[in-house]
């Protein structure tokens, strides 16, 4: 265990903003694929059912969505937390806030934003570039009819979700990466 603050290391600050997502690259599309030579190794035969590198890439989308689908309701409310109250209490890790208070009556809206992204991951439309510009489009379509002070709360309520990803506790690390960008492409969505 560790016994007192960890420090960081100015040499390694690059490294890790790409490994938490604060580079302007990581966790957006297009991902690069799964290799040897990404921060975190991960060759394609390591995911389950796949022996290249798209197949690593579909079978990781497919996980994302059927975690995603097998607790829908609990990450709705998880991801709504973020558009909600902070709790009392609070932690040295800046991102546990394990007594925030959902914004449930975003609930619906949020449903109907990570049912894109679930189709999305289970499509593979908002990878495919030819694609995503027409996804993205229908998307911003349906949430046009949404105050801009509702879409604020979505966009940092999906940022709030993606920045709380375990692994591997909550899914793999290929699930994560798709999840995690499948979930800038709908935040980034709300900006269109």
């Amino acid at each position: 265990p560790q016994y007192g603050p960890g420090y960081g290391d100015p040499e390694a600050r690059a490294l890790a903003e790409q490994i938490d997502g604060r580079d302007s690259a990581a966790w957006r599309f297009p991902l690069p694929p799964l290799s040897e030579e990404l921060q975190e190794p991960y060759l394609p035969a390591m995911v389950h059912g796949a022996s290249t590198a798209a197949e690593a890439e579909v079978c990781a989308r497919h996980e994302a969505a059927h975690k995603l689908l097998s607790n829908h309701l609990p990450v709705t409310r998880f991801a709504l937390r973020g558009a909600g109250k902070p709790g009392r209490k609070r932690f040295q890790a800046p991102l546990a806030d394990p007594y925030a208070e959902p914004e449930d009556s975003l609930a619906a809206e949020m449903d109907l934003v990570l049912r894109h992204v679930v189709d999305a991951l289970l499509t593979g439309e908002a990878v495919d570039e030819g694609s995503r510009a027409s996804r993205t489009a229908q998307l911003a379509e349906e949430l046009q009819a949404f105050p801009a002070t509702t879409k604020q709360a979505l966009s940092v309520s999906l940022e709030y979700l993606r920045d709380r990803i375990g692994v591997p506790r909550d899914m793999s690390y290929p699930a994560a990466r798709q999840f995690r960008a499948h979930l800038n492409w709908a935040a980034d969505a709300m900006e269109a």
